[in-house]
């Protein structure tokens, strides 16, 4: 529920607003998010518009920190980064499987990403991120049913310029970027850019005391890489923009620390006592360490190029995407996150790597004023993916001296193909019909390969075996827009999407897992209520939106604490509904502000036969193993989250001094399916700011200063049983301090 104090706040921000004084007017927002650029105002989608400034103001240098600047996205941290799951509205997928695409799509620069993990990267040189909300099965396809991450970098321009860029900061930060931007023959202009971020862990890991081979620091941060583009404009009317990006992240461990002592049954001798070697203290805030006598990291790697033709046909615009990705992730995690002689069972280590190679290819055919009141996009989509994992697992049991390592190999390959076309029809000068429809054909086919015997976690034989299927479905939108002036607009849609079937392929597969088969596709079904508008003598767009939408057979998957396995099933429905605001723009002279709050209820209409939570009894609900979670929270999901930023310039002279600041608030959220009590990560407000001067040399100095109030907060909670309870830590968790250099050269 809504609470008192944050009514206050959001009156207090729209009351601010309204007494700005006048202003020439905002500029301009163009988006891509009906796949053609149209101004903000007049797309009729739930959509979030983020700029490379308003990132830097939240402090977001990486997908995953997107949360800090729109208040309809949450992230799920886990400990091998495969599992990782960025959440629309409280919709999103957070699983170890193989055999499953996300439920949220990331597109950058025109191109579809297959997998969670092929985006966790770096945002570097940013134009803007629009974060499309709800199914957008229409123009983004299959996995895009409960939203879409659209990733837009800078593009090259014909004006000479260099723009280096250097961090200093707390936890021995060190980030350094270089953008070269300019003319390079004849009608062609190029960007590059370079970057390398590096940063210590804030984790420490005590076991360095025993054994000074594992790394001390966890969590800490090391990337490298550069994306060039080359633009040429031809004569005739068209536009070739070739891109090609690398990078490499290496991650010393996604730890997490102890908030509870595991299970005594798991253990030998007192569980008080357990870590103790290590000097080890569970703890709800002050916990910072872990002992974990296993190396931990995550690396991965993302390479790809691309080919955008663009050409004007009279009327039209034909474009044309061509990309190859590859994305790779190596894994070594310590399972049980701490260490103690004492222990008679250890799952020792899972480890592995995952490897995609895609090929996409769309065009597109959009015209580019109406023709008898009738507006359209067309298109021609293909995708396909080759998947190759493998996985092994180490099981130690010193009590009887065993010691058993297992392993299995994956491929997972997936096409897909579509068509589709979208629409805008004027009904009268101020009333359009708004219609869309998409046709999507999956072939999807697996082959899985175990063969080591038992290795007591799970006590399971040797297995092989493989599968294949063949999915279509019609998603499309119906609604209409109604413009009062040119910078009001109204809308109401209806729409669906889908997501293809999946696999349960992990380390645990038998031949009755196999038999299941695949889970059923994911459908969702959305309606939405808008308005778009300039406010504030047209100094601010404003947009607010209503929506409530159902997700039928939502793929999730779910922890068997007594098998210490993780299961992957369709939930039975889960709805979520709620009202959201964006609103940005310069109120006031020298001043910018982005501003947004996201009310959601997020819960799950049905689902009979969930997994328990570790210590359920039947009185709280646990009947024979299992329980019904109708009724109960969906993750990851606050009622209310709001976040503000701006940026206010002193100009003094030649030279301009400026500020900015950010803040971001949500409630109190439940972060585990089985709705764990011990789960529920607390209410929390995160400030950050920054104070700067530019000068007439085109230098400019910034001290910054995130989470300014030391405000402890946890990113999410993994939900007890045998392990004992667990929390992952971002890195703002604590107060941070740095300062930022950037040297500009030429320009407009």
């Amino acid at each position: 529920m809504l609470k008192v104090r944050n009514l206050f706040f959001i009156a207090f921000l729209l009351n601010s607003f309204i007494f700005a004084q006048d202003n020439e007017g905002v500029e301009e927002v163009i988006v891509t998010a009906q796949k053609k650029e149209e101004r903000y105002v007049d797309v009729p989608v739930s959509v979030t518009t983020v700029s490379g400034e308003a990132l830097e103001i939240a402090r977001a240098g990486y997908v995953q920190e997107i949360v800090q600047a729109s208040p309809s996205v949450t992230y799920n941290r886990t400990a091998g980064m495969r599992g990782d799951g960025i959440y629309i509205r409280g919709i999103g997928t957070s699983l170890f499987q193989s055999g499953v695409e996300p439920t949220v799509s990331a597109v950058l620069d025109g191109v579809v990403l297959g997998r969670t993990y092929n985006f966790l990267t770096n945002l570097v040189d940013i134009e803007r991120i629009e974060i499309l909300r709800g199914p957008q099965g229409t123009l983004f396809g299959k996995n895009a049913s409960g939203g879409v991450i659209n990733i837009v970098t800078k593009d090259p321009t014909d004006v000479a310029s260099t723009d280096i860029y250097v961090q200093l900061g707390s936890n021995n930060e060190r980030n350094f970027t270089a953008a070269f931007n300019g003319p390079v023959f004849g009608n062609a202009a190029g960007r590059f850019t370079v970057f390398n971020k590096f940063r210590d862990g804030f984790i420490t890991n005590e076991y360095h005391k025993l054994d000074s081979s594992v790394e001390e620091l966890m969590n800490g941060n090391d990337s490298e890489g550069f994306r060039g583009k080359l633009l040429w404009n031809l004569d005739n009317g068209t536009e070739v923009l070739l891109t090609a990006d690398y990078e490499n992240q290496y991650r010393t461990g996604i730890a997490a620390t102890l908030r509870s002592m595991p299970n005594p049954g798991f253990i030998d001798g007192d569980p008080v006592t357990t870590n103790a070697t290590c000097g080890v203290v569970p703890s709800e805030e002050e916990n910072f360490s872990t002992c974990m006598n296993h190396p931990s990291f995550n690396e991965m790697e993302h390479s790809g190029i691309s080919l955008t033709i663009t050409r004007d046909l009279d009327n039209h615009v034909f474009k044309s995407i061509t990309s190859s990705r590859d994305s790779s992730i190596a894994t070594e995690q310590d399972v049980d996150n701490h260490w103690d002689a004492a222990w008679t069972v250890g799952i020792a280590r899972n480890g592995g790597i995952s490897d995609t190679q895609q090929f996409t290819q769309e065009f597109q055919l959009s015209n580019l004023e109406s023709v008898d009141g009738l507006d359209y996009t067309l298109g021609f989509f293909y995708f396909t993916q080759d998947l190759f994992r493998n996985f092994n697992r180490r099981v130690t049991w010193p009590a009887i001296g065993f010691d058993g390592t297992g392993f299995f190999n994956t491929t997972v390959d997936s096409t897909n193909w579509a068509l589709y076309g979208d629409t805008s029809y004027e009904l009268s000068e101020n009333l359009s019909l708004i219609a869309g429809l998409r046709y999507t054909n999956d072939e999807l086919s697996y082959d899985y390969d175990r063969p080591t015997g038992p290795i007591i976690i799970p006590n399971i034989p040797s297995f092989k075996g493989s599968d294949s299927g063949e999915e279509s479905n019609v998603s499309g939108r119906l609604g209409l827009k109604y413009n009062t002036d040119v910078d009001t607009m109204y809308f109401a849609t209806y729409s669906t999407g889908y997501k293809s079937p999946g696999w349960d392929i992990i380390f645990e597969m038998t031949p009755a897992v196999a038999a299941r088969g695949s889970v059923e596709p994911e459908t969702s079904t959305n309606f939405e209520v808008g308005m778009k508008t300039k406010v504030l003598n047209d100094s601010m767009i404003l947009a607010v939106t209503y929506f409530d939408s159902t997700f039928d057979d939502y793929q999730q998957q779910s922890f068997i604490e007594d098998l210490l396995q993780f299961r992957l099933a369709n939930v039975g429905e889960i709805s979520t509904s709620g009202l959201e605001v964006d609103l940005f723009g310069s109120p006031a002279d020298n001043l910018t502000v982005n501003a947004g709050l996201a009310l959601v209820d997020a819960v799950v209409d049905s689902w009979n036969g969930a997994q328990c939570y570790a210590g359920q009894t039947e009185a709280l609900g646990c009947i024979g193993g299992s329980q019904d979670l109708a009724g109960g929270e969906v993750p990851l999901s606050p009622d209310f989250k709001m976040s503000v930023g701006f940026r206010y310039d002193v100009p003094m002279g030649a030279n301009n001094m400026f500020i900015t600041g950010s803040y971001r608030y949500q409630d109190e959220f439940q972060s585990s399916w089985n709705q764990y009590p011990n789960s529920i990560v607390e209410s929390f407000g995160l400030l950050n700011a920054s104070v700067g001067y530019e000068m007439m040399n085109n230098l400019s100095i910034e001290v910054f200063a995130r989470n300014v109030m030391d405000e402890f907060y946890v990113n999410n909670y993994t939900s007890g049983g045998l392990l004992g309870d667990q929390m992952y830590l971002n890195h703002d968790h604590q107060r941070l301090w740095g300062v930022n250099l950037k040297y500009t050269l030429g320009g407009e």
